[in-house]
């Protein structure tokens, strides 16, 4: 999977749980590490990547895609 560099990502803090918006810019530039805003925790972004639902007009969009071809 690829992300351009203004995707939002998400992902969760090793310290506190927390859910965080990333970038892959900013996963790039800090070699994946970022500072939780809530606990103050370093930890890997992109080792605790959430996997993302999409919302139901996402899911209806890709569904027709599929099932329109």
């Amino acid at each position: 999977m690829t992300y351009d560099e203004q995707t939002l990502l998400e992902t969760r803090c090793s310290g506190c749980e927390s859910i965080l918006s990333v970038t892959a810019d900013t996963l790039a530039a800090g070699a994946g590490l970022v500072q939780c805003g809530e606990c103050d925790t370093v930890f890997n972004a992109a080792w605790n990547l959430v996997e993302q639902i999409p919302t139901p007009t996402q899911a209806r969009s890709l569904h027709c895609l599929l099932y329109t071809s």
